[in-house]
């Protein structure tokens, strides 16, 4: 069941979104997190969303259209790999619907 916009928006306010270039999203599901934080990135950042489910990241290469977004059909386990193949050597924020959470490692974690 994708979540409510309620608490999509309880977990990105949370994020600093002037610093925050290299975005990651565990799980991102129907695209629920993903469309919000699209809308609160900076034009300059990047988003890696990782979708295991075949279904999900099927319906998201389809529905989703932003040169910013890299959908990947990896698992979280393999986050540094993806990375590094995008040639990135960490991310800035880390945002997952499960457990509902987002980690900024810029200077704190929330």
């Amino acid at each position: 069941m994708p979540s409510s916009r309620f608490l999509v928006g309880d977990i990105i306010k949370r994020v600093d979104w002037d610093r925050a270039k290299v975005i990651v999203e565990y799980g991102a599901g129907t695209g629920t997190f993903t469309k919000a934080i699209l809308q609160r990135m900076r034009p300059d950042a990047r988003l890696i969303a990782l979708e295991i489910n075949p279904d999900f990241y099927q319906f998201l290469t389809s529905s989703l259209d932003d040169p910013r977004l890299h959908i990947s059909h990896e698992s979280a386990a393999d986050i540094d790999t993806v990375l590094a193949d995008l040639g990135y050597s960490h991310a800035d924020c880390v945002i997952s619907g499960i457990p509902f959470k987002a980690r900024c490692l810029m200077d704190r974690v929330i």
